[in-house]
């Protein structure tokens, strides 16, 4: 049973790379059958020299023809998995859920370790009720534990806005104060200089 919930998480899974690879296999194998081929019609009793070793067209023939056996060994072995993973995957998704209910039941049914062990099941731990008091005390603890992470609650999150700095405004430039042009000197009065003062006839007494 636990074995179908594995090959649930292994389900079979279209993947570029696999195929890359399928196709990448079937194009060596069918180079090496063309190259096989060629070697017959054209060279049928050839003499060859390949990385210093002599080869007649029998013995190259029979190194390319294992070299094509043993993709075309892989290839199908490629197939065979593929299919023993699709057929997992199917059944799992047929049966599934009846394990499920299934295992459950013999949790139920059995209390005893023991029994339990023999169907490859172990019973679930209890799960503890907590007191009024201790679930105060948890969500104290919860709370202080986020303040003291700096996590938020998805509220708190959206809650919080960026803010841009605003760049300062240039102050315009004041106009040059004109100045104003100096009046001329007014021309200082001329001294004109005082006549004496003529002395008075004296005055006749008679």
């Amino acid at each position: 049973m636990r074995a179908v919930g594995a090959a649930r998480r292994s389900a079979p899974k279209k993947s570029h790379m696999t195929t890359k690879t399928k196709d990448t296999h079937a194009s060596a194998l069918a180079a090496l059958q063309a190259l096989i081929a060629g070697t017959q019609k054209h060279a049928p009793n050839g003499n060859f020299t390949l990385a210093g070793t002599a080869y007649t067209t029998a013995t190259i023939i029979q190194v390319l023809t294992d070299l094509a056996d043993a993709l075309t060994a892989r290839i199908a072995t490629a197939a065979s998995v593929k299919d023993a993973i699709a057929a997992v995957h199917d059944a799992n998704t047929k049966y599934g859920t009846v394990v499920k209910a299934y295992r459950k039941c013999v949790l139920a049914a059995y209390s005893s370790a023991a029994i339990l062990a023999d169907y490859g099941l172990t019973a679930p731990k209890a799960r503890k009720v907590l007191t009024a008091q201790e679930m105060v005390a948890k969500a104290a603890q919860n709370k202080a534990t986020r303040i003291a992470r700096g996590t938020l609650g998805p509220r708190k999150r959206l809650e919080i806005v960026g803010t841009v700095d605003k760049a300062p405004q240039a102050t315009p430039a004041q106009p040059a104060a004109q100045e104003t042009p100096a009046l001329p000197a007014q021309p200082t009065a001329a001294h004109v200089p005082t006549e004496p003062a003529k002395p008075t006839a004296p005055l006749d007494h008679a």
